[in-house]
């Protein structure tokens, strides 16, 4: 377990591009990036890509001292790229920015992932607390452009915590806060449910528990 950082830094008076800030994903966690505004109105455009599989983009502008953080789980390994680019942000040049990339693996993760043409069960997918949680998640994401439904069932020592529907795909994380309240002692915390294909493609989902050691 482990806390890597990675830095890119420039000023421009056009355009700059950034494709330096690569990790090789060998364990499961969490990725923080740090966006800075360093110089005038300066707008970024950042995107996450994973195994060659684009994750996410976002397009924004920061002015001095502005800062943005943009949270991502990681939910496969393999190879994780952040690319984008600085430029003009309706403003006089030069442009400059900052962006700090943190991949944090100090983390308890549990992880299903199947593939389907009809139904697949969520199976061996828990955590297990010997005192109490301190902030669990579930996160949910989708591995292509078409539609999965996924209905699944939360479980604290066998009581239901929450039931609930979602449709997942490519383009979207959604991240499901559990509550402390209910989790303040030691226990199992389970996911059971299944994926169901929306379309005539299969149905392919990636479910994910995560607490913070």
């Amino acid at each position: 377990m482990s806390i890597t950082t990675k830095i890119w830094h420039d000023e421009t008076a056009f355009v700059s591009k950034f494709d330096n800030l690569n990790f090789s994903i060998d364990s499961l966690g969490v990725l923080s990036l740090r966006v800075i505004g360093d110089k005038n109105n300066t707008h970024f455009n950042i995107n996450i890509t994973i195994n060659g599989e684009s994750k996410l983009s976002n397009q924004f502008n920061l002015k001095d001292g502005e800062t943005r953080t943009i949270t991502y789980y990681i939910v496969e390994k393999g190879s994780l790229s952040i690319t984008g680019e600085i430029s003009a942000g309706f403003a006089l040049p030069p442009y400059s920015g900052r962006i700090e990339a943190i991949y944090n693996t100090n983390y308890q993760v549990s992880n299903w992932h199947d593939k389907t043409a009809g139904i697949s069960y969520v199976e061996n997918l828990y955590l297990i607390s010997k005192n109490s949680f301190k902030n669990p998640q579930l996160v949910l994401q989708g591995k292509n452009t078409k539609k999965t439904k996924c209905m699944l069932s939360i479980l604290f020592n066998g009581d239901v915590l929450k039931n609930f529907q979602e449709e997942l795909n490519n383009e979207n994380q959604i991240i499901i806060d559990l509550d402390k309240n209910s989790l303040n002692k030691k226990g199992s915390l389970q996911v059971f449910g299944f994926i169901q294909n929306e379309s005539l493609l299969d149905a392919d989902a990636n479910i994910s528990l995560f607490e913070s050691n």
